[in-house]
């Protein structure tokens, strides 16, 4: 991770990200000089450690993740729209082990998996204590870095209207949006498709790429992913011209770090395309009349296999 993390508000941060891959320095406080990052989301208390912690005995309203042993530390950050504390390693483990251990931790603490989903380079698991659920995600990069992410978004309130509570008297914003209607992993990376116009300006997160139709564009049905080809589809009907469908999408592209690959968006009948590469992903983007019966009459598509030009 590229990122500091962010300090705008008061949560526990015992670990910054210094750039580039470098390992983090530990603030040697009260918190033990394992702890990466803790906080306290919709009253559950969660922690991440670097490796070799000991693990905390299991406690009520509480939950603690720790990076494999060898695991590089990188960083941790808390993400509030989404509410997710994240924890980035770098690991020669594959995906798979990497996984069974996160996932060892969480039933020794009482939770019970109800799910589990496997895409390309990453594993997700549902987790249910009680009344309270979370989401566990583990995406692996080329560079055999490491993305695991803790969603919190889940767990119980038993106070109404504190969503996260780093310290008193922080104000949090809502979240800005709904949940998104499709979530594939690919390349390394988490991608979310929202409802039309749901997005406002995006923020690069290396783990993570979030994409919306415009509001302008009726939505005839949901994102669905083409798994044979590697391939979301967005189908939708719209009076404006594709072109402008086209720039709002590639422009959430380029927000979130990518560039353009091939020399410039070109026009393939009556719609346009383009390739876009961030670090060692190329994705290839198109919005064209659609030439299907799944409903609408234009379809934008973003393949994770792009053909070569």
């Amino acid at each position: 991770m590229t990122r500091l993390v962010r300090t705008t508000c008061t949560l526990l941060v015992l670990a910054a990200l210094n750039g580039g891959a470098q390992e983090h320095n530990v603030n040697q406080s009260a918190n033990g000089p394992a702890t990466v990052l803790a906080g306290t989301t919709h009253d559950l208390h969660w922690r991440l450690y670097r490796p070799g912690a000991r693990a905390p005995e299991r406690s009520e309203h509480s939950v603690s993740l720790t990076a494999p042993p060898g695991a590089r530390v990188l960083g941790a950050e808390y993400e509030q729209i989404e509410e997710e504390a994240i924890l980035a390693f770098r690991s020669n483990l594959p995906l798979s082990a990497v996984y069974a251990r996160l996932d060892e931790q969480l039933r020794e603490q009482g939770f019970a998996s109800s799910e589990q989903i496997t895409r390309s380079g990453a594993l997700r698991g549902t987790y249910e204590r009680g009344d309270e659920n979370v989401e566990l995600h583990v995406i692996r990069s080329h560079t055999e870095t490491y993305h695991v992410i803790l969603d919190l978004s889940g767990a119980s309130a038993t106070e109404a209207g504190v969503p996260y509570r780093p310290n008193s008297g922080t104000i949090v914003p809502e979240r800005p949006y709904g949940p998104p209607l499709l979530v594939t992993y690919n390349s390394g990376l988490r991608w979310q498709f929202y409802r039309a116009g749901a997005l406002g300006p995006v923020q690069p997160r290396e783990d993570l790429v979030r994409l919306a139709l415009p509001r302008a564009v009726n939505a005839v049905r949901e994102p669905y992913l083409q798994e044979e080809a590697d391939r979301v589809r967005l189908p939708f009907d719209t009076d404006l011209p594709v072109r402008q469908v086209f720039d709002h999408l590639a422009g959430q592209l380029t927000a979130q770090g990518f560039e353009l690959a091939s020399p410039s968006p070109s026009a393939e009948g009556n719609g346009v395309s383009a390739r876009y590469t961030r670090d060692l992903v190329f994705v290839e983007l198109r919005v064209q009349p659609q030439t299907t019966s799944a409903g609408g009459r234009f379809v934008a598509t973003l393949d994770y296999r792009p053909s070569t030009r």
